[in-house]
């Protein structure tokens, strides 16, 4: 299977990852995000891991050795960037992804060689466990009607290090990861409209599974929707995705698709469309393509049929 990073690589893009990998790390040279098509990466490679620490999350670990620093740059292990265990995990990724914008804009990425970039920013939020700093979860005193439930499946420092054991407000804990989320999102879209790449991004935001039931995890909410994370019930498998960005038409922004769609999807459209999203390297910069009828259906119907 060729994955789409290699594709788009293939037609010029630039392309890095920053954050979750969890897709194999048997060894560097096949496994990582530099084997498969990224020409850049930040990331840990397990499923979830300490948010302070960077270290392999003891419970539910696939590896046996949970003392493990986790955290890895290109094919190599990141080790400037562990032993600090106040520092944030999505902090750090999340200034590494402000700075794959920046260099991509000065041409200080591949030698400036690429004309567009594809950037897969996977920050470790909102999985368990639900760790966040002090100063957030503060900040967020106003969450009431709360509980300790999530307690049960911590480790080290619990909620942030050197938390008082009676900390646990699994609520707060997660509207204050969650506000963290949006605001990093939002200055990533903000440095993109600065280098004046908006308008020709496609920015999508997904899931890659419905929330959690248990309360010793997230105690998330998939109502309607039966069941969650782990099942193979539409609350486990279907999930709410987001597109936005200037490549989406005026006329589809704001607007609902109840058309079913998966991550399959996404990348057979990216393959098929990443030589015309390329424009020809002539000054001044072209417009961008007229987008495939997917983004610009009034219909709402099934893509898939």
């Amino acid at each position: 299977m060729t994955a789409l990073p290699i594709k788009l690589a293939s037609a010029g893009y630039a392309t890095a990852i920053v954050g979750k990998w969890d897709m194999g790390f048997a060894s560097a040279a096949a496994h990582l995000p530099l084997a498969r098509g990224y020409q850049h990466s930040l990331v840990y490679a397990e499923h979830m891991n300490n948010y302070f620490t960077k270290r392999i999350e003891p419970t539910g670990t696939s590896c046996a050795n949970a003392s493990l620093y986790d955290l890895w740059e290109d094919a190599r292990p990141a080790t400037e960037l562990v032993g600090n265990d106040t520092q944030y995990i999505d902090d750090i990724f999340h200034a590494r992804a402000l700075e794959v914008v920046a260099n991509f804009t000065a041409q200080r990425f591949l030698g400036g060689a690429a004309q567009r970039l594809y950037l897969d920013y996977r920050p470790h939020s909102m999985h368990w466990p639900l760790m966040v700093d002090q100063a957030s979860y503060e900040n967020h005193s106003w969450v009431g009607d709360d509980e300790p439930g999530c307690k049960f499946r911590f480790y080290g420092d619990a909620v942030w290090p050197g938390a008082p054991s009676d900390t646990f407000s699994c609520r707060r804990q997660y509207q204050a990861m969650l506000s963290n989320l949006d605001r990093r999102i939002g200055e990533v879209v903000d440095a993109l409209k600065a280098a004046g790449l908006w308008d020709s991004t496609l920015m999508t935001f997904m899931s890659d599974n419905g929330g959690c039931v248990s309360l010793k995890e997230n105690a998330g909410n998939n109502w309607p929707l039966r069941s969650g994370k782990y099942h193979p019930f539409e609350g486990g498998v279907r999930v709410a995705s987001m597109w936005s960005g200037g490549y989406l038409p005026p006329s589809s922004r704001g607007t609902v698709s109840k058309g079913l769609i998966s991550v399959a999807d996404y990348c057979a459209f990216c393959a098929r469309a990443r030589t015309t999203l390329l424009p020809p390297p002539l000054p001044p910069p072209l417009p961008p393509p007229p987008p495939p009828p997917l983004f610009n259906s009034h219909t709402f119907s099934n893509p898939q049929t």
